[in-house]
């Protein structure tokens, strides 16, 4: 019973190496995509078009609203080198946006009207490939790809899903490239 109770007292300083901060903010977004760049710098995307970042870890926060975006569902970002930073759009429009200057300014690089598509996540490997994944239409998933740094997409082709199937989660999580 003595080893029982040493093995328990040694899990708790063993657990005690990692905390939770709690941290709240006041902008009207419910936050649903992350990205970590580096240890100090993360991504984050929302609703009602915002997306914030921080350089040192979390101790400061910049949050904008992209200007033209203020009713968009931003479910996943990714930022791929120094300087250029990728959103996504969930739907009406579904839409990928990109920054060449560290999330100062986006311009459009994919986008479609058609309420049919519903963007779920993307991901992008360290030479730039990305891709992107959406619920099925018509039986198909919807695939994107870009092999240049997510500048320009092209709609791949899939298999044939069995019938009810979908994509889950809309935040980005559930996609991952394995470099």
């Amino acid at each position: 019973m003595m080893l029982y109770g040493l093995l328990y007292l040694l899990s708790l300083i063993a657990a005690e190496g990692e905390s939770l901060q709690v941290w709240n903010n006041d902008l009207p977004t419910s936050l649903r995509g992350i990205h970590v760049y580096t240890n100090d710098e993360v991504w984050v995307s929302g609703s009602a078009g915002y997306i914030g970042s921080t350089v040192n870890g979390g101790g400061d926060w910049a949050f904008q609203q992209i200007p033209g975006w203020e009713s968009a569902e931003f479910r996943d970002i990714e930022k791929i080198n120094d300087s250029t930073v990728l959103v996504m759009s969930s739907t009406l429009p579904a839409a990928i946006l990109i920054s060449e200057d560290n999330g100062l300014t986006f311009r459009t690089v994919y986008s479609s009207p058609d309420s049919t598509y519903f963007l779920d996540g993307m991901d992008c490997n360290s030479n730039g490939d990305c891709i992107l994944y959406g619920d099925p239409i018509e039986g198909y998933m919807l695939l994107l790809a870009s092999s240049e740094s997510g500048h320009f997409w092209k709609q791949e082709r899939s298999i044939q899903l069995p019938e009810g199937t979908a994509a889950f989660a809309a935040s980005g999580s559930g996609i991952q490239w394995l470099d």
